[in-house]
C-alpha cells in the first residue's frame, strides 16, 4: 500500500503510540468522512469512539515485500465490529494465513510484555476486529492518543455538581514539574 503524507504520517503516530503503550481512541462521523448507510453497511457505529489495540505492518508471504498495515479495534460495547476485508468472518484470512501467524507471534510478545492478551481473527462477536489501515484512514476521522508514562501521577477529583450550577475546583502543580494533563469526564 503506498500512503500519502496525512496517511504516512498517522502510521507513525500510531505506531508510536502501540509501541509504547498509548491509549489510543478512534471516532467515527458522518458528517466528516463516510454517509450513515456506508458506515452501517460495514458493521460500525456512527457517531461512535473505539479503542485501538494495536497495530502492525505484515508481510502477506514469508520472505515477500509486500505487506498490509492492519489495525486492531475495539467497540467498547464488545460487539458491532467491522465487516469488511480482515474482519473476523473475512476470506482473506484464509488467502493470507501467514498474515496471522505474526500477528500470534506479535501477540505472544505483547503477553509476555503486559500481560494482556489480545485475539487476532477470532470469529467472536466480542469488539474486537481487524481492518486494512487504508480502510480505517477512510471511516475515522479522529484519533487521540492519551500520552502515558510509568511515573505520571495521577489524581482523582470527583466532583457531583447540581443542574445549573457553575462550580470550580482547584489544582496546583508543583514548580517543578515538567507537563501536567488535565482532563475532565462528564457522565451526561
Amino acid at each position: 500500500m503506498e500512503k500519502n503524507n496525512a496517511q504516512g504520517k498517522m502510521w507513525e503516530i500510531l505506531e508510536e503510540a502501540d509501541r509504547e503503550r498509548y491509549v489510543v481512541t478512534c471516532a467515527i462521523d458522518s458528517n466528516v468522512r463516510c454517509n450513515p448507510e456506508t458506515i452501517k453497511k460495514f458493521g460500525l457505529c456512527d457517531f461512535h469512539s473505539y479503542t485501538m489495540m494495536q497495530c502492525i505492518a505484515v508481510r502477506l508471504f514469508p520472505k515477500s515485500k509486500q505487506l498490509r498495515y492492519l489495525v486492531q479495534l475495539r467497540n467498547p460495547w464488545g460487539n458491532k465490529e467491522w465487516m469488511g476485508p480482515w474482519s473476523d468472518s473475512s476470506n482473506v484470512w484464509k488467502k493470507y494465513p501467514y498474515v496471522d501467524t505474526q500477528l500470534r507471534t506479535k501477540q505472544k510478545s505483547s503477553i509476555s510484555q503486559s500481560g494482556i492478551t489480545s485475539q487476532t481473527n477470532g470469529a467472536a462477536d466480542d469488539g474486537r476486529f481487524w481492518m486494512l489501515f487504508k480502510d480505517f484512514f477512510q471511516f475515522f476521522y479522529s484519533c487521540t492518543v492519551n500520552y502515558t508514562r510509568d511515573d505520571f501521577y495521577l489524581t482523582r477529583i470527583p466532583e457531583q455538581i447540581p443542574d445549573e450550577t457553575w462550580a470550580a475546583s482547584r489544582l496546583v502543580v508543583p514548580h517543578d514539574t515538567k507537563m501536567a494533563f488535565l482532563s475532565l469526564f462528564q457522565m451526561n
